[in-house]
């Protein structure tokens, strides 16, 4: 009864109003676990019902937001596949760096269960790293470089690319410590920004014995 009424402040012409009210139904779960699966359902109707009219910016933001929030909390995979593969098919519809930290998280978790997409967007993702928020390039050069693990060959320059701006070019320090950390590892594995998959896949996950 509460979901029903709220959605239908979803559509209210007020963006403000609108958004709201679909982040108050995202945070139901949260008291009540069990209506986890009927929200998500909730996010699919609407996301379906603005696909046509190429979207709702400010709903799908606040989608991703509320899904984002909602994986972390309940660590459960979300029902429908094609809700996730929509999401991950429009980054440029996103406008807020809450809601872009969201979108990371879903590629950095499900977008290797896709590898033909991967590739696309890696690239995407990269096109505006240098404008984007700090907390967002943070996600944008962990995903970048996961990217990069399986496809070394198409994503090499993108990856230079990104690091090169994150260690060099940067005012921020977390950005520039992320990027040095990854540096200092290629570099004990005498690696470059170039290095064979196999020698990449070893940075990622570095265990080496002894140390």
């Amino acid at each position: 009864m509460i979901v029903s009424e709220l959605l239908e402040y979803c559509y209210d012409p007020s963006p403000e109003l609108s958004r709201l009210s679909l982040e108050m139904i995202w945070r139901i779960p949260s008291k009540i676990e069990a209506a986890y699966p009927s929200i998500q359902k909730v996010f699919k109707k609407i996301l379906m019902e603005s696909k046509s009219n190429n979207f709702i910016n400010h709903l799908f933001d606040e989608i991703c937001i509320g899904m984002h929030y909602l994986q972390r909390k309940f660590k459960q995979r979300p029902e429908s596949n094609e809700l996730v593969e929509i999401i991950l098919d429009n980054w440029h519809k996103i406008q807020t760096s809450e809601a872009k930290c969201g979108y990371v998280y879903f590629f950095m978790k499900f977008a290797a269960e896709n590898k033909g997409e991967m590739v696309g967007r890696a690239l995407v993702l990269s096109e505006d790293f240098e404008a984007e928020d700090h907390e967002v390039q943070l996600g944008i050069l962990g995903a970048v470089m996961k990217a990069y693990l399986d496809f070394p060959s198409e994503l090499g320059e993108t990856a230079k690319s990104v690091f090169r701006f994150s260690s060099e070019s940067s005012e921020h320090p977390d950005l520039r410590d992320r990027a040095y950390i990854y540096w200092r590892l290629i570099s004990k594995w005498r690696c470059n920004i170039r290095f064979e998959q196999k020698c990449c896949a070893q940075f990622v996950h570095y265990q080496r014995k002894g140390d």
